[in-house]
C-alpha cells in the first residue's frame, strides 16, 4: 500500500530512468537528448511515500543551445489530505507552461532534465523514487 506507478507508457518514451537503489535524497538527473524534437511531455514516476512523505517534481528542456526554467510537474504523496498530492498549472512564461501534468513548449525541444525534491513526512520517513519517465 502506497505505492504509485505510473509507468504504463502508450506514446513515444523520451527516457525513462530506474533506480536499482531508490532514490531518497533531492535529485537532479543528467541531461537527455531525444532523437526527435518534443513540444509535449508528461512526467510519470514511481515512489513509495510512507507517513506523509511526498515529492515535488520539476522538468526543463533544452531548445537550441539554452534551457528553459524548470517547470513544476506536479506534487504527490499516497495522503490525499495535507495538500501534497496535486497536479500543477503554472503561469505561461516564453518558453511554454504546464497544464495539469503536460508541459507544452512552443518550440521544439532537443533534451530533457529533471529535477525531485523529497520531503520527510511528520516522523522523518522519506519517499523512495525507483522509476522516472518522460513521455
Amino acid at each position: 500500500m502506497g505505492n504509485l506507478t505510473i509507468a504504463l507508457v502508450l506514446a513515444v518514451s523520451l527516457t525513462v530512468l530506474r533506480f536499482a537503489n531508490a532514490q531518497s535524497h533531492d535529485f537532479t538527473s543528467e541531461a537527455h537528448g531525444v532523437e526527435h524534437p518534443f513540444t509535449t511531455a508528461v512526467a510519470s514516476w514511481d515512489v513509495t511515500t510512507p507517513g506523509g512523505s511526498w515529492i515535488e517534481t520539476q522538468v526543463r528542456a533544452r531548445i537550441g543551445s539554452r534551457w528553459t526554467s524548470w517547470y513544476e510537474m506536479g506534487h504527490w504523496s499516497k495522503e490525499e489530505t495535507g495538500g501534497h498530492r496535486h497536479s500543477l498549472k503554472s503561469p505561461a512564461d516564453a518558453d511554454g507552461r504546464v497544464d495539469t501534468d503536460t508541459l507544452y513548449l512552443k518550440t521544439p525541444a532537443d533534451a530533457w532534465q529533471a529535477r525531485v525534491y523529497f520531503h520527510a513526512g511528520a516522523r522523518g520517513e522519506m519517499p523512495a523514487l525507483t522509476l522516472f519517465a518522460v513521455t
